[in-house]
């Protein structure tokens, strides 16, 4: 199954969940953050748009933080449907006693940082 890929913001897809992304015209290798060159076969890549959705693959606490921000800092990573992966803060930190592998994401983009949130903490 391929992923759905969108030429802009104005198909499909809710603006919130969707992520700009960039693909390789060459091996097709996607990338998020977007990127001018692709680094497997360094072809020219072009802008797209994924969704925002995903699996928490991996995660971990910081407790002394960089400079602007405050502790506990949870990051994690998650595996878009679309196959690629992308670093984020995990913004359920009081979820984070229970965090578990493979649980649904909701990635977010802002101000250059991946958000991410969890789908069950959205129901609650």
């Amino acid at each position: 199954m391929s992923p759905e890929l969108t030429p802009g913001p104005g198909a499909g897809g809710s603006l919130e969940t969707r992520l700009e992304a960039s693909i390789c015209g060459k091996c097709h290798k996607q990338y998020v953050p977007v990127r001018a060159y692709c680094s497997a076969c360094r072809g020219r890549t072009e802008r797209i748009y994924v969704e925002g959705r995903g699996k928490l693959k991996t995660f971990t606490t910081l407790f002394v933080t960089p400079d602007g921000f405050t502790p506990p800092l949870v990051l994690g990573i998650c595996e878009l449907d679309s196959g690629t992966r992308v670093l984020g803060e995990i913004l359920d930190y009081r979820l984070k006693e229970s965090l578990e592998i493979d649980e649904g994401v909701i990635v977010s983009e802002k101000d250059g940082k991946y958000l991410f949130r969890l789908e069950r903490g959205l129901s609650a």
